[in-house]
């Protein structure tokens, strides 16, 4: 988890990765499926991100957003996080300072102290 000292407020910030499987578009009938040798299966994956409050207390989820990978694109975690990210700070109404904090955070995650 990545913790965000915000001016009064302590946000944290998790990633999680999911895939799964399923069936091809919903709108579609069962006989153009039928139809086909093998059924439309493909795996879908997902990168969520949840954002939450950080108190004395247990954690409190703020909000959540999610990237959905298209079947067609290659995974890429990076990429994933950043547009879950993204969707998940569009949700919640903060001001420009504290949205640019938490990205500042994002970035400096994996960052390596000068020796």
């Amino acid at each position: 988890m990545i913790r965000v000292q915000l001016p009064d407020k302590v946000i944290g910030i998790s990633f999680a990765y999911l895939s799964k499987v399923e069936a091809g578009d919903p709108n579609k009938s069962l006989s153009e499926y039928l139809s086909k040798t093998v059924l439309d299966m493909f795996e879908v994956r997902y990168t969520n991100c949840e954002l939450f409050l950080l108190d004395n207390e247990a954690p409190m989820a703020l909000v959540k957003g999610e990237a959905r990978c298209s079947r067609q694109d290659n995974f890429n975690k990076a990429v994933g996080r950043k547009v879950a990210l993204a969707k998940a700070l569009k949700e919640i109404n903060l001001p420009k300072q504290e949205r640019k904090l938490i990205w500042e955070a994002y970035h400096s995650r994996d960052k390596k102290p000068d020796a």
